[in-house]
């Protein structure tokens, strides 16, 4: 996994993410884990992701950077809150959090505590995770 910190005077990308406020969460979908699952590589855009499989990425790789979380300590996070939320039948290792780890990145001004409110809570990842207008923003300068 590679981080961008600090000053870099020719880096013009930037990414965001919107989580939802909670009243639309889709508890009716079969959770999907992994890099052949979802997006794991957030710099240029610009590009918008609402899949789940996408924003659990994007958890995940903000999650160790961040807060240093390791992937078995992500995956019972997760789990613990989709089965809070009703949601049994999937399947998740943490060796597929590993993966998106090991090949995934996120851009160097969007890691910020800011990108990582889903940690705070299990309500809080729900949101993120299940909520339809929870997404991540990518975009740049270069019209």
């Amino acid at each position: 996994m590679v981080f961008r910190y600090g000053f870099v005077s020719n880096s013009s990308s930037s990414s965001f993410i919107v989580m939802g406020d909670g009243e639309k969460l889709d508890k009716n979908l079969t959770p999907k884990f992994g890099i052949n699952e979802g997006e794991c590589e957030f710099g240029w855009g610009p590009q918008t992701f609402y899949s789940f499989s996408t924003k659990a990425n994007w958890a995940f790789i903000i999650g160790n950077c961040i807060f240093s979380y390791d992937a078995e300590y992500m995956k019972n996070f997760i789990t613990e809150t989709l089965n809070k939320n009703g949601i049994f039948d999937f399947e998740f290792e943490a060796y597929m959090i590993d993966e998106v780890l090991d090949k995934g990145y996120i851009d160097h001004q969007s890691v910020e505590d800011e990108n990582a409110t889903m940690w705070n809570s299990h309500e809080q990842m729900a949101i993120w995770l299940l909520d339809t207008f929870s997404y991540i923003e990518l975009d740049n300068d270069n019209g």
